[in-house]
């Protein structure tokens, strides 16, 4: 008789599910064939014991028969050798350990899995956070940078035009004829004002005059003091003409006269080499002269 071990899978699985419709009440085989028959005749003992049971009932009668109606005693059939009760129920006892072995082995996997996922979006929240502070650093250092920029610019225009200020509050006479006569005390009043007569050209061009005057009557260049003066407005005039900026037109010793570019001092007629600048000329942006630089000629 053929065990249980010795089946492939397809067997194993049909003798299954016939022996789950066995006990069943009203219950019918899916298209029972005579191989169906044979894996319960081989592997079955409910109906092997069926067998076994019309087997002995049958011989029963038959000795009874023989014996003119005396009872006859058949001695009952055999059980089933001890071994296959054995390897059947070993065999269960596999397949409900390797169902467990897999039962736990998924539960395992399935914890680790879930513990991953919600340390991944734990990280995830971590690092939304860590975004949104870094958003608001790089949003408060920017102000920082942008303030800090702005006091920068604040006091490099006042460090810059305090010496300037300072040179037109000493110099009562420059500051008449430049109508900054009466500058306010503060400094940052008296910039704006300075700024706004010194950047209109006309007064620029006066300024260029007030200054040649001077150089002409004290016969001599002109001062840092003046010069400072000169390029700054030159500079706040430009802040607002930036497309065609003015510039100062200067002149090197030793260098040839040039008459159309530069204008020898009163007190020289004569010479037409450049001994000194006393005060640089005045161009505007397609290089047009409109104050040519004072010069003395040797």
């Amino acid at each position: 008789m053929a065990k249980t071990e010795e089946l492939d899978k397809d067997s194993k699985n049909r003798l299954k599910k016939l022996e789950e419709e066995w006990g069943k009440v009203g219950s019918s085989f899916d298209k029972f064939t005579a191989f169906d028959l044979r894996l319960l005749l081989e592997n079955f003992q409910p109906l092997q014991e069926l067998v076994r049971a019309i087997v002995a009932a049958e011989l029963q009668a038959a000795l009874a028969i023989q014996s003119d109606g005396a009872a006859a005693t058949v001695p009952p059939m055999a059980e089933p050798p001890p071994e296959d009760s054995e390897a059947l129920k070993n065999a269960r006892q596999d397949l409900d350990q390797l169902k467990k072995r897999k039962a736990d082995q998924t539960q395992k996997d399935l914890t680790e899995c879930n513990t991953k996922a919600a340390e991944l979006f734990k990280e995830k929240d971590s690092y939304k956070q860590e975004i949104k502070d870094l958003k608001a650093k790089c949003k408060q250092l920017q102000s920082q940078l942008q303030q800090t920029q702005a006091d920068l610019a604040d006091a490099q225009a006042h460090s810059s035009a305090e010496p300037t200020l300072a040179f037109l509050r000493s110099d009562p006479q420059l500051a008449q004829t430049t109508d900054l006569a009466d500058l306010p005390a503060d400094n940052t009043q008296a910039l704006i004002q300075t700024v706004a007569v010194l950047a209109q050209i006309d007064n620029l061009k006066r300024l260029w005059g007030t200054l040649k005057d001077r150089c002409e009557t004290r016969k001599r260049a002109v001062t840092d003091k003046e010069h400072a003066l000169l390029q700054a407005a030159l500079a706040w005039h430009n802040h607002n003409w930036r497309s065609l900026p003015l510039r100062l037109i200067d002149v090197a010793a030793a260098s040839r006269y040039d008459y159309e570019t530069q204008l020898r001092s009163r007190h020289l007629t004569k010479g037409e080499t450049v001994a000194a600048m006393y005060l640089p000329g005045i161009a505007d942006g397609s290089g047009k002269t409109l104050c040519k630089a004072l010069v003395q000629t040797q």
